[in-house]
């Protein structure tokens, strides 16, 4: 009996919890680039923390759209207005959810850590390596 109502509630355990997915609202809550600020110096190095200093206001007002169709809308703040949307041409991820990639000018690849299931840690796989935490909405 003891087996039996053990094994019923990692049943019910594991078939209530939703299945990953990127589709969806998700809300930019953070961005590190402290990994790519440890390869810069001098001027270049004041020069790219003066844009994170501006970029910071874009946080909590930045929103991923994930669309079917492998389609994105970005939504950035604007000075007036509730917000501008970029369309990205594409985005992908493999199929156990675990990279994930963007396509405009140029691909943009980042590694993905799913600790939470509410919660995306994008990890940039190239030039300027830099960390983006996204929760869903």
């Amino acid at each position: 009996m003891k087996r039996l109502s053990i094994g019923l509630f990692l049943f019910l355990l594991f078939s209530c919890q939703q299945e990953k997915s990127f589709l969806g609202k998700w809300r930019l809550v953070a961005i590190d680039y402290s990994e790519h600020l440890e390869t810069l110096e001098g001027e270049e190095k004041t020069f790219f923390e003066s844009i994170l200093e501006k970029q910071s206001v874009m946080l909590d007002q930045t929103f991923y759209d994930f669309k079917g169709g492998n389609e994105l809308h970005v939504i950035t703040p604007k000075k007036v207005g509730s917000g501008q949307i970029m369309q990205i041409e594409k985005w992908g991820s493999t199929k156990n959810l675990d990279s994930l990639y963007f396509i405009n000018e140029e691909m943009e690849i980042f590694r993905v850590d799913w600790s939470k299931r509410d919660t995306l840690q994008l990890f940039a796989t190239d030039y300027p390596k830099r960390k983006l935490v996204l929760v869903k909405e």
